[in-house]
């Protein structure tokens, strides 16, 4: 836990620097602050500071999407990780609805680049449809969660196929 602490604490003073650089140059900076947002959230989350978590992320999306106004497919994958990790602290927070929505926009993105790139973000999209599957699941939403989970079990049994040595436990 101490190291998830002092990782904090880096990420935090990052932020402040890569903020400091934005007032002068914003456009070249913004990427930068929404990826340490993104990790500073991932580490509030395994600290269980949900809220902070959940705002770190928030901020990290705006700047994605207003990014991604730009240029479409600019950072796509960074935003689509983003989803995801506010889309667990969500569910964590037993936000569940709020959870599967933005699982769902993580997920669609996944797909797209999965498709672009078959190799490089299959076994993410496998791994985002399970989260997906567990949401639903605990919205009671049965049926819907037992067919992404069946997409996700096709998908890695295809990848283990493939790759055996990736995938096989030893």
């Amino acid at each position: 836990e101490r190291r998830l602490w002092e990782a904090g604490s880096a990420y935090q003073d990052a932020l402040g620097l890569f903020r400091k650089l934005a007032q002068e140059k914003p456009e070249e900076y913004e990427v930068n602050i929404a990826m340490t947002l993104n990790n500073l959230g991932s580490v509030l989350r395994d600290l269980r500071r949900l809220n902070e978590a959940k705002d770190a992320y928030e901020e990290a999306l705006q700047l994605y999407r207003a990014i991604s106004k730009k240029e479409s497919h600019a950072e796509a994958h960074n935003m689509a990780m983003a989803l995801d990790g506010w889309a667990i602290v969500l569910r964590d927070m037993q936000r569940l609805g709020e959870a599967e929505e933005a699982m769902r926009e993580a997920v669609g993105m996944y797909r797209v680049l999965a498709q672009a790139q078959p190799q490089v973000y299959e076994p993410e999209m496998a791994f985002r449809l399970n989260n997906l599957g567990l949401v639903l699941n605990e919205l009671g939403k049965l049926d819907e969660s037992e067919s992404i989970y069946l997409e996700a079990l096709k998908l890695y049994r295809r990848l283990a196929r493939e790759q055996p040595q990736v995938y096989e436990h030893d």
